[in-house]
């Protein structure tokens, strides 16, 4: 039974809905309802109307406001009421949160960067890899609600990798690594350093990626689906549409979400959505306008963003809402 919209919400009724043990702690929750993979939980936004039972699929598109630059290769993170993007070009340093409406701009990261990904929530965000002067970098940049500063770097240089997970529990799937060698090697964040993750066997850029944890994951592209456990992927079933430089979202690697992308058999960018509940995969209702490179939210067990992107022609600034 879904949790009520209004009023007053207990954390007591939030556990009788979502189980957990006693003592309960607002911790327990993370990635439950529309609550984010990390920081600051807020009970009526993250859990109004929501239920245990509710999966990342059967949903609808809805305009959001539109983020504030008109182009690609931007990063993002978080959920429908409280999002982020991050870099959209060459050099670039622009930073924006998303309340749910409108978007506004933060502190500017602390070295520009584009064609990269990225994890986090609003209040704790990573971003990963990316292009600096030409050339792939392993600069990794970490955002604590206020401001940018330098994290650890990775151990390959990367652009067009996918990232995954939290600040502190992060994954760099793959990419471009240097002399535009594609790369098949997986890095693993723990908040202050990269270590060498499972390979995903079959290399490539522009992977997408679902989930808050890298014990529990799941990236794609072309088809090829596989669910990391922590240190090994396993295949799981492909893709209905077989596409490139989609984007992700769900939390887990049972519930999941592909977004828009190149569609391989269409020859162009799609608005194609699917899901996918452990076993096979569903057709959700399309997004109004497709897109590849584009920031997406997607830290919520039952809801998604995207924004900004190259659509068929051009670049784009226009957000959507899955919910």
């Amino acid at each position: 039974m879904a949790l009520q919209s209004s009023g007053q919400i207990k954390l007591s009724e939030i556990a009788a809905e979502y189980g957990g043990a006693v003592p309960h702690a607002l911790s327990e929750y993370y990635g439950d309802g529309n609550a984010p993979g990390s920081g600051e939980i807020e009970l009526a936004t993250d859990f109004y109307g929501t239920s245990s039972g509710a999966a990342i699929s059967g949903k609808s598109w809805s305009a959001g406001g539109n983020y504030p630059v008109s182009n690609g290769s931007t990063a993002g993170c978080g959920t429908v009421s409280a999002a982020m993007g991050w870099g959209h070009a060459e050099g670039s340093s622009s930073s924006y949160t998303y309340n749910g409406s409108t978007w506004s701009s933060t502190a500017g990261l602390a070295t520009g960067i584009w064609q990269h990904d990225g994890c986090g929530t609003t209040s704790a965000a990573l971003s990963i890899g990316g292009r600096i002067g030409g050339s792939q970098s392993t600069n990794c940049q970490e955002y604590n609600g206020s401001s940018w500063s330098s994290g650890g770097s990775l151990a390959t240089g990367r652009r067009y990798t996918a990232g995954n997970g939290i600040q502190t529990d992060g994954l760099a799937v793959c990419g471009w690594g240097p002399s535009e060698s594609t790369l098949t090697s997986c890095e693993e964040y723990n908040g202050s350093s990269w270590s060498s993750g499972g390979s995903f066997t079959s290399g490539g850029l522009a992977h997408w990626t679902a989930g808050i944890s890298t014990s529990d994951c799941i990236s794609g592209l072309s088809g090829v689906v596989r669910s990391y456990n922590g240190s090994s992927w396993s295949l799981e079933t492909s893709t209905g549409t077989s596409r490139t430089g989609a984007r992700g979202a769900g939390t887990t690697s049972s519930n999941a979400l592909v977004i828009s992308g190149y569609g391989v058999s269409a020859g162009t960018k799609i608005t194609a959505v699917e899901s996918y509940q452990g076993s096979s995969w569903t057709t959700e209702n399309a997004c109004s306008t497709e897109y590849t490179q584009g920031g997406r939210g997607g830290q919520a067990s039952n809801s998604a963003i995207k924004h900004s992107g190259y659509p068929n022609s051009g670049s784009t600034n226009v957000t959507e809402e899955y919910a």
